[in-house]
């Protein structure tokens, strides 16, 4: 019987922004409701009042220090019986993550392990890795993608499950949403969200637009609009300037959460555009706000989306093919809706939440 869940977590939103990050926050506020939950992390500030955090300071070189402090921190705990540590594994060094079997074997800690991607990288010295997977209670996938490759390189069972999110759907029209950004009523919004760096090429709603031309784009209205903030934003600042886009793209910045909803409601057309996902949370949102989807043709994506069924994929990095999709999305409504009622359905019956909470609950006996 599980008692008291820690979750292990180097990057936390509201700190940080991203899929796993946003996932964590909701997960660990459902199973608050089943057990005591805390969270141990290098962040000051309140996260919860239904989560206790742990804090760790790192006076330098905190990839060393966080995870030698946090073995610490799990020795201190009291009944280690009842206890459970969840970990987000991602492409960290061995030496992360060669405490917590130490632990299990010398302690009894339990622990399971949530696959967000880790790159999919191949490891330069296994064994530590593989120790550590195998001393696991648990070790969860959060696409058929990852969990394949790890399972291949453990040998050990990894479950898939997605990791969902409850979707917010906005209360306001479209109008009033696109109001509060100020964006034009009779405006084609093309939305993306997320994090703005390569993985994610942003850069190529730029070129669509591009190829779309001019002409096109202003008897149409476009608005590409980014939600989201990153590395990258520079760049494609000055890209947009050097091509004349200044008037046909905003730059939003991060989103609250509770406001991204809104976003999504002011959208006509939705893009990903990334070379890889695990399960891509914005844009099963986007679904879920039934705004119809235009995404590369990328694993994680081409797993939930079908062709001309649920959205329209193209090659990733093909600014020249997405602008052949906006084109036929603007031009075709009958097709728009026919992919938001596919898409919808298939979040239904594929991606349910409250599913995914029961399975959580009944591995860890909760």
């Amino acid at each position: 019987m599980t008692n008291k869940l820690i979750f292990v977590c180097g990057n936390l939103y509201p700190f940080n922004l991203g899929g796993a990050e946003v996932f964590n926050y909701y997960l660990m506020q459902s199973m608050a409701k089943q057990a005591e939950v805390l969270c141990i992390n290098p962040h000051s500030g309140k996260l919860t009042d239904s989560v206790r955090r742990l804090r760790i300071r790192t006076p330098f070189l905190p990839v060393l220090w966080f995870p030698f402090f946090t073995a610490l921190k799990l020795l201190f705990q009291s009944n280690k019986k009842n206890m459970h540590v969840v970990l987000t594994f991602s492409r960290s060094k061995w030496f992360y993550w060669i405490y917590y079997p130490i632990l299990k074997k010398l302690f009894g800690i339990r622990y399971t392990i949530i696959i967000h991607g880790g790159g999919l990288t191949e490891w330069s010295f296994e064994m530590p890795f593989k120790w550590f997977f195998r001393n696991a209670d648990h070790v969860i996938g959060i696409s058929d993608r990852i969990r394949d490759e790890y399972q291949k390189r453990t040998g050990v069972e990894v479950k898939l499950m997605p990791p969902l999110i409850p979707f917010h759907i906005s209360d306001l029209t479209k109008q009033a949403a696109r109001e509060r950004l100020n964006i034009r009523e009779n405006t084609k919004v093309i939305l993306q969200v997320g994090s703005l760096k390569k993985i994610k090429h942003p850069e190529t709603a730029l070129e669509a637009l591009n190829n779309l031309g001019k002409q096109f784009i202003e008897s149409n209205n476009l608005l590409m609009v980014y939600a989201g903030d990153g590395p990258d934003k520079p760049v494609l600042e000055k890209q947009t300037e050097e091509l004349g886009l200044q008037n046909h793209v905003k730059f939003l910045g991060n989103v609250p959460r509770d406001e991204v909803k809104h976003v999504y409601r002011s959208a006509d057309l939705y893009l990903i555009a990334s070379d890889f996902e695990g399960t891509p949370l914005s844009m099963l949102e986007a679904m879920a706000n039934g705004i119809p989807v235009m995404a590369s043709n990328a694993l994680g994506i081409n797993a939930v989306i079908e062709h001309l069924r649920h959205g329209l994929l193209f090659t990733i990095g093909d600014g020249k093919e997405l602008a052949d999709h906006i084109k036929t999305l603007i031009s075709n409504s009958d097709l728009a809706h026919s992919l938001v009622s596919k898409a919808t359905q298939t979040l239904n019956e594929r991606y349910d939440h409250n599913t995914m909470l029961e399975q959580y609950k009944s591995m860890w006996n909760l």
